[in-house]
């Protein structure tokens, strides 16, 4: 079983950003992959905040698009 989860590192632990369906005590291996960009914005974020400010539906795709392209790309190859 593989999942993929975001988390922040708080200085001491990682802590998920939402639920994690693991039992408690349970041995994982952790791959870390940076996913803000170097002004801190997460990729989900960039995405939230072109989804309230496009107005127009074909460039809202075109940037979406752009963004999971960018986005993949950060996750295969890193930053």
């Amino acid at each position: 079983m593989t999942t993929s989860l975001n988390a922040r590192f708080d200085g001491k632990v990682f802590v998920p950003e939402g639920p994690v369906d693991v039992p408690a005590g349970q041995t994982v291996r952790l791959s870390l992959v940076p996913l803000s960009s170097e002004n801190g914005a997460t990729a989900e974020q960039l995405r939230d905040l072109l989804s309230r400010h496009a107005v127009d539906p074909a460039a809202m795709k075109i940037i979406e698009d752009r963004v999971a392209d960018d986005c993949e790309r950060i996750e295969r190859d890193g930053w």
